[in-house]
């Protein structure tokens, strides 16, 4: 018999968007829905991330056509393939985009448009830091939970990113980490 175990904490209008061999899924209200499932919320959430983010939108057109589930169904393996139990719309309702590793890597004319780009100052962090960067968008107290340190620890480790970085506040280095806009 096959089980298989839901993530606890996605509920509500949170969702986790992931790849699952050649499909793209949604876990929405304890359903795994296809993008042309995908009930208006959830649509309109990308509409909007098109909208906020046009390099993005141009990048996907450019790679799919115009078609709305298309371009979904691109967005959703470039920038949400990964089924790591962290929300991809947040209970804010805003679309957090997580780094994927992809085949085209350093080939596709699209990086750091319609993906998430390498962070450029990854090699002046330590491997401490290096771990908690993708987990900016997080609380510290979320970060410090996940990575099992105290919240202190994780507030000394971003205020080195920062200086690492040159960024003044974890807006500010989520907006970098990033390269989207994220609200």
């Amino acid at each position: 018999m096959n089980a298989t175990i839901l993530p606890a904490g996605i509920n509500g209008r949170g969702a986790e968007f992931f790849s699952n061999g050649d499909e793209n899924l949604a876990l929405y209200q304890r359903e795994f829905l296809s993008v042309e499932n995908f009930p208006p919320y959830l649509r309109n959430k990308f509409v909007s991330f098109f909208k906020m983010n046009p390099a993005a939108d141009n990048a996907y057109e450019k790679m799919v056509g115009k078609d709305l589930n298309s371009k979904i169904y691109k967005c959703i393996s470039c920038m949400f393939a990964i089924f790591d139990n962290t929300p991809d719309v947040d209970e804010k309702g805003g679309l957090v985009p997580e780094f994927v590793e992809c085949h085209k890597r350093g080939v596709c004319s699209f990086e750091g448009e319609g993906c998430l780009a390498r962070v450029d100052n990854s090699a002046k962090l330590s491997p401490a830091q290096q771990r908690v960067l993708p987990l900016i968008h997080l609380s510290n107290r979320e970060i410090a939970d996940k990575l099992c340190l105290s919240v202190f620890t994780i507030q000394t480790h971003i205020q080195s990113i920062q200086k690492v970085t040159g960024k003044r506040n974890k807006k500010e280095l989520i907006m970098h980490f990033s390269g989207f806009n994220l609200n």
